[in-house]
């Protein structure tokens, strides 16, 4: 899992491997969308998001071991990046796959022409393509508006402008989960 991948030079991956068997994995961008978008759900069992992401991630057979089976799908789904569980300052999320579904559909038909319903990209091409969208488009100016500090703005009609779109385009409560620590409650 700790190879250092390059999208450059190396294949796009397919399979996980854990103690030295290969288990083939599903690389729809699509399924890991929604493996992101159980992570983010709000009261729900740790059992039933386990099993959910298992079945989104692995084609055929599980591994044998389902916390190495979970570290595995989470090294996927973090482009092989391995999790560890480390204290964090809670931070207010500033983007979703489920609260900016449309506007990161619209972001990739604008920026690349790519209809993500027709299309199936390869999860590491889509997470690629969506840290470089372009900083002229919706997606772009609402995460701007969810990162500006209105307290630095001295303007007060500014900041009451900068308050009010923040609280318009904020994530709401029932997807304002701690993704890492969802995860960390698995093990």
């Amino acid at each position: 899992m700790s190879k250092e991948f390059n999208i450059l030079t190396d294949a796009l991956p397919d399979s996980i491997t854990l103690y030295g068997d290969e288990y083939p994995v599903h690389t729809s961008f699509k399924n890991w969308v929604k493996i992101s978008c159980i992570l983010e759900r709000e009261n729900i069992k740790a059992p039933k998001i386990m099993a959910e992401v298992l079945k989104l991630c692995y084609k055929e057979n599980l591994p044998p071991n389902s916390t190495s089976a979970l570290l595995g799908a989470i090294s996927f789904l973090n482009r092989g990046t391995d999790f560890s569980v480390s204290p964090q300052v809670k931070k207010e999320r500033i983007t979703s796959f489920c609260a900016d579904c449309d506007l990161i559909y619209s972001a990739f038909y604008s920026k690349y022409g790519i209809d993500l319903e027709k299309e199936d990209l390869h999860w590491y091409k889509f997470c690629s393509l969506f840290e470089t969208l372009a900083d002229e488009n919706p997606f772009k100016t609402v995460i701007k508006i969810r990162t500006t500090d209105e307290n630095e703005i001295k303007n007060i009609k500014a900041r009451n402008r900068i308050s009010a779109l923040k609280a318009k385009y904020r994530i709401t409560s029932s997807k304002e989960v701690d993704v890492g620590e969802n995860i960390a409650d698995l093990f």
